[in-house]
């Protein structure tokens, strides 16, 4: 998948973070991912759209938040990953 929104190093406010991307031929899911600067998971959310809405609801998680991916899955069980999105945060 190929993140659109938000784009590269765009501030954002992490009350609710909507996360675009373009489909994947065949995809029969998508997971997308927040993650802080190490590269660990802050919040993930499943879906079958190319769209999703992410809440951060926890304090110090929005402390951590330092970008985004996405990852589709097909339905054979294979997957494919973009590439980390950076995210200057609000908090």
């Amino acid at each position: 998948p190929i993140p659109v929104a938000p784009e590269q190093g765009a501030g954002v406010t992490l009350d609710t973070l909507r996360l675009t991307w373009r489909p994947v031929p065949s995809a029969a899911s998508y997971m997308a991912e927040v993650m802080d600067a190490d590269g660990q998971r802050v919040v993930s959310v499943a879906t079958a759209d190319t769209t999703a809405l992410v809440t951060i609801a926890n304090i110090s998680d929005r402390q951590r938040v330092a970008g985004w991916w996405v990852t589709a899955r097909m339905a054979d069980g294979q997957t494919t990953r973009s590439e980390l999105r950076s995210l200057n945060a609000n908090r």
